[in-house]
């Protein structure tokens, strides 16, 4: 990695020697504030997750399969695991408009953990245009399909509520309003 960059990265790794950094879930949570308190639109942000990946019984009855997935923190059996409710929360809704995500999840039940409208299941299929015979084709676009599991008005009251902690509370009225305003402005 170049040095010039270093100051951009934020690792959070499993290493003894290194405490402070240790994946819990606390500097899990402050490592997604930080990715998103530092983005400007135009960036591109990458986050890279390996690690274990769980699930745990849905108590808001808004999965469909009645599961949140997850990421496990290193303290887990104190903290807790985090969900896919509080990634998007606190990973996805912060980011202003016109700023690129690409997250990288390696773990288990890692399919839906963003909760997002659409994803991309990485079959044989669907990969075969993207190496079209055996090699790599950039202007190939993968298909993505919608996830079943996306709940719109989870996201629009996840949103309102990062909109009114955004704005201490005060905003500019409903949604639309502050969308408007934002696309105004």
């Amino acid at each position: 990695i170049n040095a010039e960059y270093m100051g951009d990265i934020k690792l959070i790794v499993d290493d003894p020697q290194h405490s402070d950094t240790n994946p819990t879930h606390s500097n899990i949570l402050e490592g997604f504030k930080g990715l998103a308190a530092g983005a400007d639109a135009g960036d591109s942000l990458f986050f890279h997750y390996s690690g274990h990946g769980g699930q745990v019984r849905d108590t808001s009855g808004e999965e469909l399969d009645k599961y949140d997935e997850t990421i496990i923190p290193v303290d887990y059996q104190s903290a807790g695991q985090i969900t896919d409710d509080v990634l998007l929360e606190s990973l996805v809704l912060p980011l202003p408009a016109n700023c690129q995500l690409t997250v990288l999840m390696d773990c288990c039940h890692s399919g839906t953990v963003l909760d997002l409208p659409y994803s991309f299941k990485a079959s044989d299929t669907n990969m075969a245009p993207i190496f079209d015979g055996g090699y790599f084709n950039p202007n190939s676009v993968p298909q993505m399909g919608f996830n079943p599991k996306f709940d719109f008005q989870k996201a629009i009251r996840i949103g309102a509520a990062v909109f009114r902690a955004w704005h201490g509370g005060k905003g500019w009225g409903g949604m639309a309003t502050a969308a408007w305003n934002e696309f105004v402005r």
